[in-house]
């Protein structure tokens, strides 16, 4: 506030702003899905995407490692509903087994 003061402007500092697009096909749900979990390790914050203690992603998948109620709880999603919508368990590790392709979310990426 006080450098919006000082400089005479408004709004946030250090964010840039964002779009709220409509998620409309499973597509692109898809797509959102594995780069937000991916995205850690994109941005070298874990070596290993599977290993980031705030994914969703081990908690969806019952990995004893992760905590499940907690994560799933907040999510207020069935952990077989999650993955009955990709395709069952083999069908959502596969899914993130390969880079996400980011062309149809890059307009709104903010790097």
């Amino acid at each position: 506030m006080a450098v919006n003061l000082r400089y005479q402007r408004t709004g946030s500092l250090f964010q840039k702003p964002f779009k709220r697009i409509l998620v409309d096909t499973d597509r692109y749900f898809a797509a959102l899905v594995k780069y937000i979990q991916r995205n850690p390790q994109k941005h070298g914050l874990v070596a290993d995407f599977h290993k980031w203690p705030w994914s969703s992603y081990g908690a969806i998948l019952g990995d004893s490692a992760m905590p499940t109620f907690e994560k799933l709880a907040s999510l207020r999603i069935p952990r077989n509903d999650v993955l009955a919508w990709f395709g069952g368990r083999a069908a959502f590790v596969a899914l993130h087994q390969t880079d996400p392709d980011e062309r149809p979310i890059a307009e709104y990426l903010i790097e």
